[in-house]
């Protein structure tokens, strides 16, 4: 059924916190257009953000990021980077998104690049640097082109006090043989309040300093102390893509493509199974979404851009159906 709220954006982003709860907004001014349902689409409600509870100073050159913990409590991320650093920018509701207050962040006291503006929080954008935050913590993946980080390790920083302390942990890479790599880390994934995956890509280039034009590998490092100690993992998978198409289902079930076929793991990232299967996730998979190990589903764009099609998957990505779905007026 098509719910898509009237009148959008020529650029907008979206949340969606179940089947019922989702904001769709303007990803560049979210002050102009925010639109909130509760009841899966058959209404929406325009959030106004008028005086005074206009929250989006213009310190921030987008896009912005939405997201809910759930119906009332979200926050609005932006930032922008330039000459190799960056900073991020915070806001948070506790009203569904009709006001927004500010989040005033700290730097971590030795951070190489500090906020541009008070409250912002700094990073390293040309090391590739991760930012995740959500309310119960905020951390600071430092990403690594050689000799960033102390020789084998790259750096986290971890904050559960809008980053007035830090506590940092030096991870050790998968062996010294990626010692010399560009080292890009990907988003924290949390799937509790403990339980949570961070990948890393590493990546042996050609070209001094262009990522864009290397071999890649994927390692998957864990935490089971909601990110205050992160477990490292000796096993990369080869054969990635920059920007990595992966899906966390669990602790243990995870899903990456690897050339042409997707890989599985279901023991935490220690071994992985490639599957040969109907569709190319080298060239025409844009992304994948798994529920359980079993199901899940795949889009396909043509190189060209000329069309897209909905996949499904039962066994595991073993073998792919293309389904035919029907829009309900």
């Amino acid at each position: 059924m098509d719910v898509t709220p009237p009148n959008l954006p020529a650029e907008y982003g979206s949340f969606f916190l179940d089947p019922q709860s989702a904001w769709i907004y303007d990803s560049y001014n979210p002050e102009d257009y925010l639109m909130h349902t509760a009841d899966g689409g058959k209404t929406w409600t325009q959030l106004v953000q008028s005086p005074p509870t206009v929250p989006f100073e213009d310190v921030s050159y987008g896009p912005w990021v939405v997201t809910f913990d759930n119906e009332r409590d979200g926050w609005a991320e932006s930032g922008h980077v330039g000459a190799g650093s960056g900073d991020v920018t915070l806001y948070g509701t506790h009203d569904s998104g009709a006001t927004w207050n500010r989040i005033m962040l700290s730097d971590p006291p030795d951070a190489t690049y500090q906020g541009w503006y008070p409250g912002d929080l700094g990073f390293c954008n040309a090391c590739s640097d991760r930012v995740y935050y959500d309310p119960m913590r905020m951390i600071v993946v430092h990403g690594d082109y050689p000799g960033a980080n102390p020789l084998g390790s790259v750096l986290v920083s971890r904050s559960t006090d809008l980053g007035k302390t830090w506590k940092d942990q030096i991870l050790p890479l998968p062996g010294m043989a990626f010692a010399g790599d560009y080292v890009v880390p990907l988003q924290p994934v949390f799937l509790d309040t403990k339980d949570g995956l961070l990948p890393f890509e590493f990546c042996v280039s050609q070209v001094e300093f262009d990522v864009s034009q290397a071999n890649n590998g994927l390692a998957v490092y864990a935490t089971h102390d909601g990110g205050l100690t992160w477990i490292p993992n000796p096993t990369v998978l080869g054969d990635v893509r920059r920007d990595s198409i992966v899906d966390f289902v669990s602790m243990q079930d995870i899903f990456a493509a690897c050339g042409s076929d997707l890989c599985a793991t279901h023991d935490g990232a220690r071994t992985w199974q490639p599957l040969h299967s109907n569709l190319n996730f080298d060239t025409d998979v844009k992304a994948v979404d798994f529920v359980s190990p079993s199901i899940g589903w795949a889009l396909e764009t043509k190189p060209d851009g000329s069309s897209s099609s909905l996949w499904e998957t039962t066994n595991g990505g073993a073998t792919w159906t293309q389904l035919s779905p029907t829009v309900i007026p």
